[in-house]
């Protein structure tokens, strides 16, 4: 009789995560065989260590059969270990409708590009600088920071801010 395994994809994983179970199964319902067959890990005791290393891991999952099933066709399954990385965004202060472009101040504790989106607001942004569109309103901006194999994704983070009419000067 034919076999199939069944399994949860694993996302990726970062240096703080602990140890887990690799949530496998076949249909026959005999145990299915896991085996590390690249990366920075080990298979142990129905659980998956890390060791502490970045690297893609690759799994290899199968069962034998037995008298009555077939043996299972084996299934590859990957996932990045990677590093975290921290993003942070100081607050931005109001300004006046006409004041001149400003330069965003985001950094991360990786070398990677922080990028940024207006998501509301008068305003407009190409790379770090924002342009005033001379009228007011409140602005919402946010930063990110996509991962890459080493690192993985940051929260994006959101700042607001008003702009405020420039005031009326009589003379």
């Amino acid at each position: 009789v034919l076999q199939v395994i069944s399994y949860d994809s694993i996302p990726n994983k970062t240096l703080q995560d602990p140890p887990f179970e690799v949530q496998v199964g076949s249909s026959s319902g005999l145990a299915v065989q896991v085996t590390v067959v690249g990366g920075p890990a080990r298979y142990e005791n129905d659980s998956l260590y890390l060791t502490g290393e970045i690297g893609r891991v690759l799994l290899e999952l199968s069962q034998a059969g037995d008298s009555v099933y077939l043996p299972s066709e084996t299934v590859r399954l990957g996932f990045w270990f990677q590093r975290v990385q921290a993003l942070t965004f100081p607050d931005i202060s109001d300004k006046l409708a006409l004041d001149p472009s400003f330069e965003l101040g985001a950094s991360t504790t990786s070398e990677l590009a922080v990028t940024y989106e207006i998501l509301q607001g008068p305003a407009s942004i190409s790379g770090n600088q924002v342009a005033l569109g001379g009228v007011s309103g409140f602005v919402l901006i946010e930063a990110r920071l996509a991962g890459n194999e080493e690192y993985a994704p940051a929260s994006p983070i959101q700042k607001g801010f008003m702009v405020n009419k420039v005031p009326q000067q009589l003379v």
